[in-house]
């Protein structure tokens, strides 16, 4: 499928309360969604993590696999760390709600947000939001 054939959205997830060393996976449990740098030739400015508090964020590793972004933090269980991944979600086929869920070790919240929307919370459970289209 060519990339014209795609519909963009920028997103924000938001991690808070990791301590020490855990996984948090969000997956986009829809089969036309996947994560992406960008529309391609519009400049888009990819996937950013970032600390909350300005601080170094404790990560060890961030891999992203088309639907799949897990994030490893790293530490020695002393001091809670929090973060944010600025993203953005291509869709094919003109979605209308976008699925989303996140596994996560116990103790961290998970958040998505798309602009204009409020924050969802995510879960072992699928939240469906709805598709905000091109930005």
């Amino acid at each position: 499928m060519s990339s014209s054939n795609y519909e963009y959205s920028t997103g924000t997830v938001t991690v808070t309360g990791t301590t020490g060393v855990q996984k948090i996976s969000i997956i986009l449990a829809s089969s036309n969604f996947c994560w992406s740098t960008g529309a391609p030739g519009t400049g888009g400015t990819g996937i950013k993590l970032s600390s909350t508090n300005g601080t170094v964020v404790p990560v060890s590793s961030f891999s992203v696999n088309g639907s799949n972004m897990v994030v490893q933090t790293a530490g020695d269980g002393s001091t809670t760390a929090s973060f944010i991944v600025t993203t953005y979600i291509a869709a094919s086929n003109n979605p209308d709600t976008m699925y989303i869920m996140a596994d996560s070790d116990p103790g961290v919240t998970v958040t998505f947000q798309f602009p204009g929307q409020d924050p969802a919370t995510l879960s072992q459970t699928k939240v469906g939001l709805p598709w905000p289209g091109n930005q």
